[in-house]
């Protein structure tokens, strides 16, 4: 007899959103019976705040909702275990229930942000200075996790930062499914993104401006390039380009250091982006503190070679050569300056990287399943 599990976020979010692919990847491999004697109960969410005043989302986020959830887990109906589908709604966790309630956890340095000094400054890694209502949620967000029975934990850096933070709570690694076949090169689709200029050296960037992200590092390290060659290489940025926190455009800040820096407004399609990694030399990617770490996976999958920070979770699966000194702004300028060189020497368009097949059997979907279902099995065994 299948055995049921109730997810529980906030406000729908869509699967193309970080958190909101998170959640419809479970849902579909419950719903299509891919975890071996589990299923999917029923999901406690609501629709969009748009429309309402921030009074009204507020009192959804902090009382409508919490008291919903509170009285469907105080008698929940042929269920066995709650998954809150990212530490973001940590906040619903009731006090008490009749059932194992757990948290899929994708990073917490939003919770728990800290300051971390850098070539380009001190950077915020996580919000340094939230308003009054963020505080508030913040402590009801902590509150949250502290009742929490588990954590599934989407990287092994992720896991490491619960258990400092909560070590008495049980933790497992259950890493996020990446579908090869929907990143591989393929011929029919390999016309030149028309942003792209064929006589350039073009170098991808995606992600958004917020400091943890590091932009400005790379424009620092740009900025050791010599000019003869700084002028073949373009910058492709897909990703907000304003810091939240200074206001500052990354491509204004790109533009007095002479650097070429192409601004992709958004929204960019999933086939808009391959052929922007199918055509580009490398992925550029200093983040200092990642759950996951999407962008240099996809990368990888698309057969793109990517350059990335020795930080957070990256080096659970780029190769050692992929993955340099976050710190050493002279490395990274060589590195771009070897990628410029292999760029200047070549002919013909760039040759698909090949990714190594333990990589992708570790994020395959079957991985994925496997993962899950032991973890829920071993959730309600110690329940």
């Amino acid at each position: 007899m299948s055995r049921r599990i109730i997810l529980i976020r906030g406000g729908a979010m869509s699967r193309f959103s970080g958190l909101g692919k998170g959640y419809h990847d479970m849902l579909e491999v419950l719903q299509n019976g891919e975890v071996t004697g589990w299923s999917h109960s029923t999901t406690l969410e609501y629709g969009s705040t748009s429309d309402m005043s921030s009074v009204a989302r507020l009192r959804q986020r902090w009382y409508t909702h919490p008291n919903r959830v509170k009285k469907h887990l105080k008698n929940p109906i042929d269920s066995d275990i709650a998954l809150i589908t990212d530490q973001e709604q940590s906040h619903l966790i009731p006090h008490h229930s009749n059932i194992p309630v757990g948290i899929y956890v994708h990073d917490l340095f939003h919770i728990f942000p800290t300051v971390e000094d850098f070539p380009e400054g001190m950077v915020s890694i996580g919000q340094r200075h939230p308003n009054f209502i963020r505080k508030r949620d913040l402590k009801k967000l902590k509150k949250g996790l502290s009742r929490a029975d588990f954590f599934f934990c989407n990287s092994e850096a992720t896991q490491r930062y619960c258990q400092q933070y909560f070590p008495n709570k049980p933790t497992y690694v259950i890493a996020f499914p990446v579908h090869v076949n929907d990143y591989q090169f393929e011929k029919t689709k390999n016309s030149y993104p028309l942003q792209f200029d064929e006589s350039k050296c073009n170098l991808l960037v995606v992600g958004s401006n917020e400091p943890r992200k590091r932009l400005k590092f790379l424009v620092e390290c740009l900025r050791k390039i010599e000019p003869d060659i700084l002028q073949d290489i373009v910058i492709h940025h897909v990703g907000s380009k304003v810091c939240p926190e200074t206001g500052f455009a990354i491509d204004e800040e790109a533009k007095n250091a002479g650097i070429q820096w192409l601004y992709h407004h958004g929204p960019i399609d999933e086939s808009s982006l391959n052929c922007m990694r199918w055509n580009a030399e490398v992925l550029l990617f200093p983040s200092a503190a990642e759950g996951f770490g999407y962008p240099p996976l996809e990368a990888m999958m698309a057969g793109l070679p990517v350059l990335c920070s020795n930080f957070a979770a990256h080096h659970e699966f780029v190769p050692d050569e992929m993955c340099i000194d976050g710190k050493d702004v002279s490395l990274w300028a060589k590195h771009m300056k070897d990628v410029h060189q292999m760029w200047k020497q070549r002919s013909g368009p760039r040759q698909p990287v090949p990714l190594d097949s333990s990589v992708i059997e570790r994020f395959s979907k079957n991985t994925y399943c496997t993962t899950l279902c032991d973890a829920l099995n071993e959730v309600l065994k110690n329940s």
